[in-house]
């Protein structure tokens, strides 16, 4: 038999206890999946006639932060191609809707990607990864639609950079006289 003070310990937990097991037991359909953070970052500057980038970093470590470089390419009158996606403010991110629609995603680094999956489940782009990109080590991203060389725009081309630990590539884009992404 409980006391009056087991009682009303058992009263207060009980529900809390339930709650937790419920959590663990049965899957919450209605979650939503977790994206990487949002990184410090730039604005959106436009490069060329339709070539965009945002600058960013990425904390790797205590006292080490990299790069980031997210360029967004126009084609046509509204198709967006992001290269080396990289999470943005709301406000940002609207700045590109405006450009047009995110219609394409593409990683040219093995090691980049973490923020991929965003933009294809946000915008349903297309997915376009690089060969062999599955390699012990790399960032896991979604399962390709489309593998590099193919490009969604016909006026590039893709460099793969061989003998390398993990794939990457280069993609050369003929806006401004030639720019290399």
């Amino acid at each position: 038999r409980l006391s009056a003070s087991q009682r009303l310990i058992f009263s207060f937990f009980a529900p809390i206890i339930y709650e937790a097991a419920k959590r663990e037991t049965m899957p919450d359909k209605k979650k939503k999946k977790k994206y990487p953070a949002i990184c410090p970052h730039g604005s959106l500057e436009k490069v060329f006639d339709d070539v965009y980038v945002v600058m960013g970093s990425y904390k790797m470590m205590p006292a080490a932060r990299i790069g980031l470089t997210m360029t967004i390419v126009k084609r046509g009158d509204s198709d967006l191609t992001v290269i080396n996606s990289m999470r943005v403010s709301p406000d940002v991110e609207d700045e590109i809707k405006k450009l047009g629609t995110i219609k394409n995603v593409v990683r040219i680094c093995a090691n980049h990607g973490s923020s991929d999956e965003y933009y294809i489940d946000t915008y349903g782009a297309t997915y376009y990864d690089l060969p062999n990109a599955d390699v012990k080590g790399a960032t896991v991203t979604p399962k390709a639609d489309k593998e590099l060389p193919e490009l969604p725009f016909s006026d590039g081309k893709v460099v793969m950079i061989k003998d390398m630990k993990y794939p990457e590539a280069v993609v050369w884009i003929p806006d401004g006289g030639g720019t290399l992404v």
